[in-house]
């Protein structure tokens, strides 16, 4: 998913976001429980960060809204 155009929730255009590889970092899930994850950040058409498990399982996401919030999903 990481290495193809995405499809942009706001207008349905497609996005080429650049990915930075990041260090693995332990997150936590919404069950309490934290595990180890491939961190990605994405910037330029998108900017969210994404964390991956060893087995290429989605973990979490969080991005930032334009009032400032952070909005962040949680694997549980």
């Amino acid at each position: 998913m990481l290495r193809v155009p995405m499809i942009g929730t706001q207008d349905g255009s497609l996005v080429h976001p650049r990915v930075t590889e990041r260090p693995i970092e332990p997150v936590r899930l919404a069950s309490g429980a934290e595990t180890a994850a491939h961190h990605y950040n994405l910037s330029g058409d998108l900017d969210l960060d994404l964390w991956y498990s060893a087995d290429a399982s989605w973990m979490s996401m969080r991005f930032s809204v334009a009032d400032g919030s952070v909005i962040s999903y949680e694997r549980l």
